[in-house]
């Protein structure tokens, strides 16, 4: 489950890609059994699809899921941020900067998984000291579904980087001055930029059937439908058998024939004296 699910989120497993239980359980060598626990899981987590008595295919993803996500996201853990503020230690302010330094040095090896973990730290962190339990699991629950709009194609993007890392600087510095108004302000204003940078980028991209996983024959990558042409919609074209050919053929030479001979008897009357 967790590996299966970790290829999804970070785009191993490409959105609309069939998923096959078999090749997956000869893949993980396991029975078939947990792989279809684990389809299960990730259907409840809303990352595949399970359509009775046909395909299970990975979700796509939607832009509009994304907007909606970073427009509850924002409200909640900025709110968490604010009644954080005070219960915030300097051990977690190190701990902040620590996550800073390595998130540096994870976008400067580019290694987005590495960024996202320092990033998902970063977070937790900060909305886990807000002190309301009910808060910290509907923000949790929010975050574990935005995880895979944040995929390596995203955190790759060092244009991306660079402005959370500004962002993530300026909340550091708004906890350092125990300024709640401030911390909420830019904690709201990161989380919804981010989600609509995210969303701009998913609708740039021209939607493909992938992928590597395909190749190493996780998944079978859907071929996309063919228009019917005319031709098609007249039905199939089919050879016509070797006997049939001859057979025509056959006719035509003996056709040729007589004709020729129609032709040579013709003139023959012709030529003859009355």
């Amino acid at each position: 489950y967790a590996e299966l699910r970790r290829q999804i989120l970070w785009g191993e497993i490409a959105a609309g890609s069939t998923l096959s239980v078999r090749r997956l359980s000869e893949q993980f060598r396991v029975s078939p059994m947990p792989v279809r626990d684990a389809i299960r899981r990730l259907e409840v987590e809303d990352l595949v699809e399970v359509t009775p008595r046909s395909a299970t295919r990975v979700s796509l993803v939607s832009p509009d899921a994304v907007r909606e996500i970073a427009e509850v996201r924002s409200r909640l853990e900025a709110l968490a941020a604010r009644l954080a503020v005070p219960n915030l230690t300097s051990a977690d302010v190190r701990r902040l900067r620590e996550l800073l330094r390595a998130m540096q040095g994870a976008a400067t090896r580019n290694d987005p998984e590495a960024w996202h973990q320092g990033n998902a730290e970063f977070h937790r962190v900060v909305i886990h000291r807000s002190g309301n339990r009910l808060l910290t699991r509907m923000t949790d629950g929010l975050w574990d579904r935005s995880i895979r709009h944040f995929s390596a194609r995203v955190l790759s993007q060092a244009h991306f980087r660079r402005l959370r890392h500004r962002e993530h600087q300026r909340i550091v510095q708004a906890i350092v001055n125990r300024d709640p108004d401030e911390v909420e302000q830019v904690w709201r204003d990161h989380v919804y930029q981010s989600g609509l940078e995210t969303v701009d980028y998913l609708r740039s991209l021209a939607m493909s059937p992938v992928p590597q996983a395909a190749r190493r024959g996780l998944v079978h990558a859907s071929r996309p439908a063919v228009p019917a042409t005319r031709s098609a919609l007249r039905g199939p074209v089919t050879s016509r058998p070797a006997t049939q050919s001859a057979a025509n053929a056959a006719n035509a030479t003996s056709v040729g024939s007589s004709r020729r001979n129609g032709a040579r008897e013709r003139s023959a009357t012709a030529s003859t004296p009355r």
